[in-house]
């Protein structure tokens, strides 16, 4: 539910910072398309999505902050790959 994601976040942020307070107002989107972050598969599932892109759509890449690769170099690097 949107109140066990904001609790798992909150907590989280509490490990991380001490005591956090609970945000006031959430808004939690679900989009249908979108690749998970958190999920323990993730670093597996990470690569075997870049072959598929790489294999399909070879001038499209991915790009966040689970890729290691969202700097403007990073990206400009792998746009100069097809250029």
């Amino acid at each position: 539910s949107d109140k066990d994601i904001t609790n798992l976040i909150v907590n989280d942020l509490n490990k991380i910072f001490g005591k956090v307070d609970a945000p006031l107002e959430t808004k939690i989107t679900r989009w249908e398309k979108g690749f998970p972050l958190y999920s323990p598969n993730l670093y597996e599932s990470w690569f075997e999505m870049d072959k598929i892109l790489k294999d399909k759509y070879p001038n499209r890449n991915l790009f966040c902050n689970y890729t290691g690769d969202i700097s403007i170099r990073a990206m400009s690097q792998a746009v100069n790959k097809f250029f």
